[in-house]
This record gives C-alpha cells, sequence and structure tokens, in this order.
C-alpha cells in the first residue's frame, strides 16, 4: 500500500502501529478561542495543484499534483517519489480509496473501503457527513479538527507575511497531526498569496504551508520542518482526471458492475493491415442475433495486393437453417 502521504511525507516515515510514548516536548500552544477570527479566503470548488513537499531535515523533496472537485466528489493524489510513480483516487461516495503502484509492469491497484477509518484519508482532511470531500480549506488543513481532542482547529491571528520573495496573507495555528500511534505537535503556517502582487488566478490562492515542531516516530521524538510550496494553481479539474488507468484491474471495487448487454444487431467495417505481407485487407461483418445470421463481406484472397478492384467476397452463416 502507498505510504500516508502528507501525514508521512511531512513526518519522513510512518508505520502503523502502537509505539510506547516518550512525551513530545511543549512546541506550541493550543488556542482554546480566538478573540477576533480572521475572515478566510474563498477557494475554487474545483482545481489542480502542482504541490512540492520539502523536509529540511532529510534533504527530501517530493512531489505531487493534486485534482479536487466538489462537484465530482472526487479527490486524486498523483506522487512522485524517488524515482516511483502513484496514484490514490478518493471516491467519497463509493467509500473507497484506489491506490495505483506504477513500479511493476502496467502497475497494481489496491481497494482500500471504510474512508473513514483510512489513514490515507488524513492527507485529504477526513471524511465529510461519512459520505463527501471536505471543502478545500479543510483539505489545505486550515479549518477542521485540531487534532487536540475534538476541538477545532482555531488561528492565532491573520498578518502579511512573505514566501518564497512574494507578498502573502499568512494564517497562524497550532495543530496535532496523529494516527497509528504516532503524532506531531505543529506550528503551522498558511501563506496565501496577497493583491500586491499581479498573478494569472483569480483570487488569492495558497503559496507555501510551512510547519515546524516535534514528532513522536518509532517511539523517538525528532524535530520536524517542512515547506508544502503550491505551483501553477488551476480553478478546473481536466474532464476524464478521475478515470482510473486503462489495463489495470482493480479487484473488490464497491462500484463492480457487469458488462452491459451486447445490442442484437452490429455492424461495422474497417481494414486488416498486415505490415509483413505488406497488404491492406477490407472488411464488412454483421453480426444479428435476431435472426440467428452473420455476414462478412471482404476481398477475396486472389485480389488481394492487386488493381484489379475490391471483388468482394461474402461468407454467410445462417445459425437458424444451420447452414
Amino acid at each position: 500500500m502507498l505510504p500516508t502521504v502528507l501525514f508521512c511525507l511531512a513526518l519522513v516515515s510512518c508505520t502503523v502501529g502502537q509505539a510506547q510514548v516518550p512525551t513530545l516536548p511543549p512546541v506550541c500552544q493550543e488556542y482554546s478561542s480566538a478573540t477576533n477570527t480572521p475572515p478566510l479566503l474563498k477557494l475554487s470548488n474545483d482545481f489542480t495543484v502542482d504541490v512540492e513537499t520539502v523536509s529540511v531535515e532529510t534533504g527530501r523533496v517530493t512531489n505531487m499534483i493534486m485534482y479536487y472537485s466538489q462537484s465530482q466528489n472526487m479527490i486524486r493524489l498523483n506522487i512522485y517519489d524517488a524515482g516511483q510513480k502513484n496514484d490514490l483516487y478518493f471516491y467519497f461516495a463509493d467509500n473507497e480509496i484506489l491506490s495505483f503502484d506504477y513500479t511493476v509492469g502496467r502497475g497494481t491497484c489496491t481497494v482500500l473501503s471504510d474512508l473513514k477509518n483510512q489513514p490515507d484519508t488524513f492527507i485529504v482532511g477526513g471524511i465529510k457527513d461519512g459520505k463527501n470531500a471536505q471543502v478545500p480549506m479543510t483539505v489545505l488543513h486550515l479549518t477542521g479538527q485540531s487534532g487536540f481532542g475534538t476541538n477545532d482547529i482555531v488561528l492565532s491571528q491573520q498578518s502579511t507575511g512573505t514566501a518564497r520573495g512574494m507578498d502573502t496573507i499568512t494564517f497562524n495555528s497550532c495543530q496535532k497531526w496523529q494516527f497509528g500511534g504516532q503524532s506531531a505537535v505543529l506550528n503551522v503556517t498558511h501563506h496565501f498569496s496577497y493583491k500586491t502582487w499581479q498573478r494569472p488566478d483569480t483570487g488569492s490562492v495558497p503559496i507555501m504551508i510551512e510547519i515546524v515542531g516535534s514528532a513522536l516516530l518509532h517511539k523517538d521524538v525528532t524535530t520536524i520542518h517542512h515547506y508544502y510550496n503550491f505551483f501553477n494553481w488551476k480553478e478546473s479539474v481536466e474532464p476524464f482526471v478521475f478515470e482510473t488507468p486503462s489495463g489495470i484491474i482493480c479487484q473488490g471495487r464497491a462500484g463492480d458492475r457487469p458488462f452491459p448487454a451486447s445490442p442484437s444487431y452490429i455492424k461495422f467495417a474497417g481494414e486488416v493491415i498486415d505490415r509483413n505481407q505488406g497488404y491492406v485487407r477490407y472488411v464488412e461483418e454483421l453480426y444479428d442475433s435476431d435472426d440467428d445470421i452473420v455476414v462478412m463481406r471482404m476481398q477475396g484472397m486472389q485480389d488481394i495486393g492487386t488493381t484489379g478492384g475490391m471483388n468482394h467476397f461474402t461468407y454467410i452463416r445462417d445459425y437458424d437453417s444451420g447452414r
């Protein structure tokens, strides 16, 4: 199974299991309330964005493309890490994740059911109302649960800042990211584009998320410092981006359906190209299950490769008469 991306890339690596806890040192204070709650920005309900994940302490960079569609109730993450490509498809209506690993042959598919209890769902901010993708700000971990009990994230302040040399609007929060016996307490700073810079986007969009904190991994406490850089923000997704890759079968999908029934009458024509013999052969076929008959028209073998015309040869199989 593909590792849980956002949490695991942020924390370098993850294993599922119970750890005997050393105590995490205090990193930031859980804010119980905010006297002046800053207004949140509005993001598009459909977007595509490139995300570069940078781990400062390990010198590791991972690239990802996120496709988000609230209208289709789907999210896809296309991940490129250490020379390997993977895909995660979140189908919220079907309550499943399709995980594609392309390291062998065309690739393999693993079906992960019950989204609510899948660690990978943490990447996209969890699940809303048991069957829907979270809103964009929760997918970006700016809103939603803080990880401290059932408390929601409280933004400590809104100000202006800088990210990658650009003026930004910043939101700060204290969060606890955890599952599978592992956890991290983090200072989280979200940077969004500011009006002083001209951009192709129609409004303010994510520029960067910075996290600084301490994580409990494999029974050890480690300091982490990571960036999520956002590039090429588009307020749309391509029409076929949520279609699964051709040639890879996903066994056990929730929406498995039998092959659709064939029509009782089919007629088509085509060409058979034989590169070895150096000829093109015309073929026309008709299938009629109501009348139990098959008709095939083609060039006779003696006319193939000549200039004497098509001289169609017709082959009729009448299943009603047996001839």
